[in-house]
């Protein structure tokens, strides 16, 4: 079965280097988000659903993309069998703090005085290595200027209608995560009724802060995914 990784806002999914390693024994696909054009969550969602594999697969959706993959799950697909949310939300997060971001040059900002502190401070933890902010300030830079601005507006404005959606979820919840908040946090639980929660020691960006940990839950969820499908559990007497 494969994994599909969703980035968060830098839409590279460059960011994932430090937990690929850990991952190695899964067919991993990572799918970065188009870094033109309209950014939307309707028109991101299309992107990225014209481009899924055509079979089974789990998607592993880390912070800004968790409405991305809300969205295809309740459209249906009949190759995904199951979404790990990183971090995520599926309703605004911060939208005073994401309408005052876009008014300000964030990729120049990433090179200011003190900015690695911030970085460490908001993004990181403060016991990230350096060699961790500078692939964060590296990665950053990639990123079009207008892009993560129309990201950011959106982040401010969305409102996604979802019923309630049955398949297979779980949860990783940053414990320190100063830039989602609880309820934002919440409004998963709300569309994914038995999703499985866990909370982790950490900050906002969990997969890069703590690749150990959250490849060891990935892991443990898509044991239980092929666990409970017969057709995959039952594979190998074919």
């Amino acid at each position: 079965m494969k994994l599909v990784l969703l980035p968060g806002l830098d839409g590279t999914g460059k960011l994932f280097a430090p937990i690929l390693p850990l991952l190695d024994d899964h067919d991993v696909v990572v799918m970065p988000l188009p870094q033109t054009g309209t950014q939307t969550y309707v028109e991101l969602s299309q992107q990225v659903r014209s481009r899924l594999p055509r079979e089974d697969f789990v998607l592993v959706a880390e912070s800004f993309s968790g409405p991305i993959a809300a969205m295809i799950a309740q459209e249906g697909n009949s190759h995904l069998k199951g979404i790990v949310f990183v971090a995520s939300f599926l309703s605004p997060p911060a939208p005073l703090l994401s309408r005052l971001a876009c008014l300000l040059p964030l990729t120049a900002m990433i090179n200011f005085p003190g900015s690695s502190l911030a970085i460490r401070f908001l993004c990181l933890g403060m016991d990230a290595t350096d060699q961790m902010v500078v692939l964060f300030k590296n990665v950053a830079g990639l990123v079009p200027s207008r892009a993560l601005k129309s990201r950011l507006r959106e982040l401010g404005k969305f409102r996604l209608d979802f019923a309630q959606i049955a398949t297979p979820a779980g949860q990783l919840v940053a414990k320190h995560d100063l830039l989602v908040g609880q309820r934002a946090t919440e409004s998963i639980v709300s569309v994914f009724p038995a999703i499985e929660n866990h909370v982790l020691e950490g900050p906002h960006f969990l997969m890069q802060a703590k690749p150990e940990r959250v490849a060891d839950h990935i892991r443990r969820f898509v044991a239980s995914v092929v666990s409970s499908d017969p057709f995959q559990s039952n594979a190998k007497d074919f």
